[in-house]
C-alpha cells in the first residue's frame, strides 16, 4: 500500500497496419505544458508534470491530446496508420515508509485503448520520423464528423465524391444554406476558414458532376474522376478537415490561406 502515490509516467504502444513502417523513425520528444512525450521504437512515454494520484485520472488528463495526435496522424497515414494503445503506468510513492529502503517506481500494468484492425495494404510507407503531435488544433464536432467520413472513404465504406460533398456541406453555415445561393455560402466559408474560394468551388464541382460509378448525381456517371482529380479531392479534404480543427483552436486568430496550385494539384496538405 502506498502512502502518497503519484503517476510519474504513462506508457503507450504505437499500433499500425502494413501501410506504414516506423522502423526507420528516429527517437524524438516534445515538451508540452503538462507533460513531456517521447517516442522510441513503438513505445510512447508521457512523463507527467502535474500530480495525478491514480492511473484513471492521469489517462483522462492526456486523452484529448492523444485523440488530437491520432486525428492528425490518421489524416496523413490512413485510418490504421497510427494509434496509441495504453500499456502501463509508472507510479511512485512520494511518502514511502521509512523501512522501505529499496523503494522503486512500481509499474501498475493495464491494457486499454483501441485495437487496430482493417484491410491490409500492399503499399508501405517508411517515414524517418514519427507523426508530430501539436497543441494547435481542437477537435470540434464538425472536425470529428468530417474526419469520420474521410476515414470511411479510406476504408472503402463510402465513395470519394459523396464523402467530399458531405465535408464541403459541413463548412457551410446551416442558416446560409437555407437562404443564400451556393456562391454566397461558400464565400462565407472561405472567409471564415481563410481558404481560397477556388478550392471550395473545385471540391463542389468535382464531387457533384464527376465520379463515374461513384458519382453522387446522374450527370457524373459518364465522367469518372481522373487520377489528378482524385488526388486533388483527397488532399483538399484532408487539409480542410485540419483547417476546421485549427480554426476551432483559434476562433479569431490569423491562419495562412489554403490555396490550389495550378489546375489540379493542391498546396498545404496536412502536416
Amino acid at each position: 500500500m502506498m502512502n502518497d502515490p503519484q503517476v510519474q509516467a504513462l506508457i503507450y504502444r504505437i499500433e499500425h497496419d502494413d501501410s506504414v513502417d516506423y522502423s526507420n523513425a528516429r527517437p524524438d520528444s516534445w515538451d508540452m505544458d503538462e507533460f513531456r512525450v517521447s517516442a522510441d521504437g513503438l513505445q510512447v512515454r508521457f512523463d507527467l508534470h502535474e500530480h495525478h494520484a491514480n492511473e484513471k485520472d492521469a489517462r483522462e488528463a492526456i486523452a484529448e491530446y492523444i485523440r488530437a495526435w491520432e486525428f492528425r496522424a490518421q489524416l496523413k497515414h490512413g485510418p490504421n496508420g497510427f494509434s496509441l494503445r495504453f500499456e502501463e503506468a509508472v507510479v511512485v510513492d512520494r511518502n514511502p515508509d521509512p523501512v522501505d529502503w529499496n523503494h522503486v517506481p512500481l509499474r501498475a500494468s493495464g491494457r486499454g485503448g483501441r485495437e487496430t484492425a482493417g484491410g491490409r495494404l500492399t503499399v508501405t510507407s517508411k517515414p524517418d520520423s514519427y507523426p508530430s503531435p501539436s497543441a494547435d488544433i481542437v477537435l470540434s464536432a464538425d472536425a470529428e464528423s468530417m474526419h469520420r467520413r474521410y476515414m470511411g472513404y479510406r476504408t472503402q465504406r463510402e465513395p470519394l465524391p459523396g464523402m467530399a460533398f458531405f465535408c464541403l456541406s459541413v463548412l457551410e453555415d446551416p442558416e446560409e444554406r437555407s437562404k443564400e445561393r451556393v456562391s454566397r455560402k461558400r464565400k462565407a466559408a472561405a472567409q471564415r476558414l481563410n481558404v481560397d474560394e477556388d478550392v471550395l468551388a473545385k471540391v463542389g464541382h468535382l464531387s457533384s458532376t464527376s465520379g463515374g460509378t461513384e458519382a453522387r448525381k446522374r450527370e457524373g456517371i459518364d465522367k469518372p474522376l481522373g487520377s489528378l482529380e482524385r488526388r486533388f479531392l483527397e488532399a483538399a479534404i484532408k487539409r480542410l478537415i485540419l483547417r476546421v480543427a485549427e480554426r476551432a483552436a483559434i476562433p479569431g486568430g490569423d491562419l495562412a490561406q489554403i490555396k490550389a496550385v495550378g489546375s489540379s494539384l493542391f498546396a498545404g496538405a496536412s502536416r
